[in-house]
């Protein structure tokens, strides 16, 4: 008996390493694919949820105080956007990550959009925290 519990300890521990392995394996992968320019005309690929997470990641580094408009477009450049055209899916939705202060214009981050960037932190680890280097320095102009 003591046999059969030291066996069923070996293969649980070799199955817990394996999932380890295979969940690292499988997070680099996405952040690899992520990093090129190719899959960003499907929004469903690694590469698109990363710059997505990126940006969403961007605005929540403002601050409480949100982002204007212009600064939500320099955001939004930084991350790989090509233009403001694609700003309408993050306010839009039944769960949009965005929201606009009709008052003020400002933008501020939603529950959801919080809920997406740590969602991210766990597909994507820290790479959702990179901002190109152009981006850190128009934040400290």
């Amino acid at each position: 008996m003591d046999e059969i519990v030291q066996l069923l300890r070996q293969a649980k521990g070799m199955l817990e390493r394996a999932e380890r392995l295979a969940l690292e394996r499988a997070r680099l992968g996405a952040t690899d694919s992520a990093r090129t320019s190719n899959g960003l005309e499907d929004p469903q690929s690694p590469a698109s949820w990363l710059r997505f997470l990126r940006f969403l990641r961007a605005v929540e580094k403002e601050g409480v105080d949100g982002v204007d408009a212009n600064r939500q477009r320099e955001l939004m450049a930084a991350a790989g956007y090509p233009d403001n055209r694609a700003a309408g899916g993050f306010f839009g939705g039944n769960k949009p990550s965005l929201l606009r202060d009709p008052d003020t214009d400002q933008r501020y981050l939603t529950d959801e959009g919080r809920r997406l960037i740590e969602e991210g932190r766990l597909r994507f680890g820290a790479d959702i925290d990179e901002l190109p280097p152009s981006a850190a320095k128009e934040r400290r102009a």
